[in-house]
């Protein structure tokens, strides 16, 4: 329970997120690497806070591009437990959360979601939005 409470504390003051999703395996030359650095840049050069996961892959290629495009002063990073491969945050602020919450946390402060292609995880993560989007149970999402 004090996961979900520090990763709303942290996240309290983000206002029309965009929530990220990808592979955790893609590697830094793989073109969605590159185009997942490219929109998140996009993105934070327009204002917009991204929200992603704290592993490697697509997420760090988010962060990577929230930096890059401003710094992301309102951006924050779920650095999940069990991710694999090394954490990097490359945003000014992070939760340390385990999965569930931390995808509660970003669909609460989140306007907009970007998959990038993935596995399970990834698939997991869209139909969880979209079951929540469907029952009524969160906003509708672009």
């Amino acid at each position: 329970m004090g996961e979900f409470v520090e990763g709303f504390d942290t996240l309290s003051d983000v206002y029309n997120a965009v929530t990220i999703f990808g592979s955790a395996r893609t590697p830094p030359e793989d073109p969605y690497y590159e185009k997942a650095v490219e929109t998140a840049r996009l993105l934070a050069e327009e204002g917009f806070p991204i929200i992603t996961g704290g592993g490697p892959g697509v997420m760090e290629a988010a962060n990577r591009g929230c930096q890059e495009g401003t710094g992301c002063p309102s951006a924050a990073t779920s650095s999940c437990r069990s991710s694999r491969g090394s954490t990097r945050t490359w945003s000014g602020r992070s939760t340390s959360a385990i999965s569930s919450c931390g995808r509660r946390c970003s669909w609460k402060y989140s306007t907009a979601f970007i998959v990038f292609p993935g596995g399970y995880g990834t698939m997991d993560e869209l139909f969880e939005a979209l079951t929540l989007i469907q029952t009524g149970k969160s906003v509708t999402s672009p």
